[in-house]
């Protein structure tokens, strides 16, 4: 069984990540300790 990336990347010195998460989610990644710095917005105009 593979560790989570997130795990190995600070391992190898990582200090910061990016995370998307629903607001859901979100609330388990501040318990985890992961710290909210923007809001993302993707957009698309037309079909994808």
């Amino acid at each position: 069984m593979r560790r989570p990336r997130a795990r190995e990347a600070v391992k190898a010195g990582a200090a910061d990540g990016l995370l998307f998460a629903t607001e859901d989610g979100l609330h388990l990644y501040r318990k985890l300790g992961w710290q909210r710095v923007s809001d993302v917005v993707i957009a698309s105009k037309g079909e994808a």
